[in-house]
């Protein structure tokens, strides 16, 4: 084990591991927790420092090496079920010493702000919160981002640094890297001769990672895609986060707040804003992206909301009325990728990983890349930050058996 589970053993081996054998008992534990309906049940009522208690220790039991899937998953299920329901988000994550911009990049239910941290360009993502109904933030809405977004570890998902409160909203902002070169849209009108596949390969790696992880990101757009520093394209916002283990689906929003219409399936738009979004219908969006990048125009790109609304449901493709015209000189197998997207049936549409296949099988690849380096880094001091004294852990241990009696 590493010095991080060394340092929290305080002579309690059954709640931190510091050795192979301890960590089973660790996740055998948690699992029984979990898996037992009213010990969970139990668990999920647990508020204030009993919760922070235990939200910190879940936080620290996730960094283990838990090689089960279900155990994997469930725990990230729990802890995001725990914050939310308590309104608490893990001490691991807030950050000091943030300097941020006052004016914002961006406007709406999110301002996107510059911002420094430790000679690191950053981005702040204040979280507005506003008087009208219709344009409500829920009070828990971001810590659900927060958990969600906080256990993404991809070189193709933008990746959370950590969070802190400002003056700018009573909501914790988000800090991640500052992005340079933008989101998709802006590279590409930069970058004209920018080899397009590559970068749809990208994407795809990043959705194919979520779907691997059971996170549908329910707004898959190329202003929600941004371009690191080295080129590659990233998949970021997960403000329509949702998480779904085995039957269980959870949203990082109280209301679903819909979809962006010229990029939502066809079941998406037939259920309204009520319709929850799904692995297919991230995959639907995928392609409405891949003709993005591949002809710099949005989907139903002459098309009002309103129309772009009743020609996909009369059938018509993203690609437009004379998609022939639209797609011209692009490669057949991008074409027949895209229109797999978007078939009608959502279960007639390719998983992410025969997307990826379909790639690599046309030549289209990427030289592997490791986490970035000033990523890795924040990550660490996170893991740095989660400390529990001996008298917590020992408050913990009462926790533990308390559910476990139950």
């Amino acid at each position: 084990m590493t010095r991080l589970y060394v340092q929290y053993a305080l002579g309690q081996g059954s709640l931190i591991a510091t050795s192979e054998e301890q960590t089973q008992q660790v996740l055998e534990r948690l699992s029984n927790i979990i898996y037992t309906p009213l010990k969970r049940i139990a668990l999920l009522k647990l508020r204030d420092s009993r919760a922070q208690m235990m939200i910190d220790w879940l936080s620290l039991v996730l960094q283990l090496d838990i090689s089960d899937p279900w155990l994997r998953k469930n725990a990230k299920l729990t802890l995001f079920e725990l914050c939310t329901v308590a309104a608490i988000n893990p001490k691991c994550y807030f950050l000091n010493d943030v300097a941020v911009g006052s004016e914002p990049a961006t406007e709406g239910f999110s301002g996107i702000h510059n911002g420094h941290l430790g000679g690191s360009s950053i981005c702040v993502k204040v979280v507005h919160v506003f008087q009208h109904a219709s344009d409500a933030v829920y009070p828990r809405d971001d810590i659900r981002e927060i958990i969600g977004w906080g256990q993404l570890h991809h070189p193709n998902i933008v990746p959370l640094y950590g969070i802190f409160h400002s003056k700018l909203s009573p909501l914790a902002s988000m800090v991640s890297p500052w992005m340079h070169n933008g989101n998709l849209e802006k590279y590409l009108i930069k970058h004209p001769d920018e080899p397009r596949p590559p970068l749809i390969f990208d994407i795809s790696l990043g959705l194919q990672y979520l779907h691997e992880q059971g996170v549908i990101h329910g707004n898959v757009k190329g202003a929600n895609v941004l371009v690191n520093d080295i080129g590659r394209a990233c998949i970021a916002d997960f403000g329509f986060y949702v998480l779904q283990v085995g039957r269980t689906i959870t949203h990082t929003r109280e209301v679903e707040m819909g979809y962006t219409i010229p990029w939502a399936s066809p079941e998406r738009i037939q259920g309204g804003s009520s319709a929850d979004s799904t692995f297919m219908s991230d995959i639907w969006s995928f392609g409405c992206v891949c003709f993005e990048v591949l002809t710099g125009l949005m989907p139903f790109h002459k098309c009002s909301e309103r129309i772009a609304i009743r020609s996909l449901l009369e059938g018509e493709l993203p690609s437009g009325s004379d998609p022939a015209k639209v797609l011209a000189g692009i490669d057949d197998y991008l074409c027949d990728l895209m229109n797999s997207c978007w078939r009608r049936n959502p279960d007639d549409r390719p998983s992410c990983q025969e997307i990826v296949e379909i790639l690599k099988s046309n030549g289209v690849t990427r030289e592997p890349i490791e986490e970035d380096q000033e990523a890795k880094r924040f990550r660490e001091n996170m893991r740095e930050r989660a400390t529990m004294s001996e008298s917590d852990l020992a408050q913990v241990e009462g926790i533990l058996r308390q559910l476990e009696a139950i």
